[in-house]
């Protein structure tokens, strides 16, 4: 073999070192590449994996901030339910509330007029005992007069006409005291039977109520009057000469 030959074959494998260690370079570079890669990739799917988990954690909040949600509606609307009913069972409270003072009312004015009258029965059983004392006493002094101007006794016929006028005078204040109550019950108010009637309905012109009880009347809103029924539209303080 020749020296150029040689000579050739040694540049080829110097040739060939080289590349082969090039080739080795590039083969570590592409290992630490590689490496790298790889690190980036499992550093990647850590990342991954960590946003999944936290996706899946606010997935999950959000399905519960979801059934929270709802169970505060639900909440929300068996309030406002519960608001309805609560209104409601006020009026129907403050209905029998009224219903109940109404009644009282009622009752009390049933009372009263009972009492008044089982007051004026007596009142008129004793009137009616006071005329027949009254009548008594007027036949016993008329009697008494007589007998007296029989047997001619001044004193006696004196007695007997201060008896006679006595008796007059009593009878004559029974009358008038009569008379004044039957007038008094007439005008008296029928709700408190007590006083005068001096309010005037109208359009029904019925007078039936003092001026006390039409306030009274008034401010509980009863706009009937207590006589016809009628609707109120005006009420007149009627005055009456005294």
């Amino acid at each position: 073999m020749s020296c150029r030959q040689v000579e050739k074959a040694n540049n080829a494998v110097r040739r060939l070192e080289l590349e082969h260690s090039l080739l080795k370079k590039e083969r570590e570079a592409a290992s630490i590449r590689a490496a790298e890669c790889a690190e980036s990739c499992i550093k990647a799917k850590e990342r991954v994996k960590r946003a999944l988990k936290s996706t899946q954690s606010w997935d999950w909040q959000k399905v519960l901030l979801q059934e929270e949600l709802k169970s505060q509606r639900d909440k929300v609307a068996e309030l406002q339910q519960e608001v309805v009913k609560a209104k409601n069972r006020h009026n129907q409270i403050e209905e029998e509330l009224g219903k109940a003072e109404e009644e009282r009312i009622k009752t009390k004015a049933e009372n009263d007029v009972k009492s008044y009258t089982e007051n004026i029965k007596r009142l008129e059983s004793e009137i009616s005992k006071l005329k027949l004392k009254s009548n008594g006493l007027k036949i016993a002094a008329l009697k008494k007069g007589m007998d007296g101007s029989n047997d001619g006794n001044k004193s006696g016929m004196t007695h007997a006409t201060t008896t006679f006028t006595k008796t007059n005078q009593m009878a004559a204040a029974a009358n008038a005291w009569e008379n004044s109550a039957k007038i008094k019950r007439e005008r008296e108010c029928v709700m408190c039977l007590s006083e005068e009637m001096s309010v005037i309905f109208l359009p029904c012109a019925h007078q039936v109520l003092c001026s006390k009880c039409n306030q009274l009347h008034e401010k509980e809103a009863m706009d009937d009057c207590p006589s016809c029924r009628a609707k109120i539209q005006r009420r007149i303080q009627a005055r009456f000469a005294r």
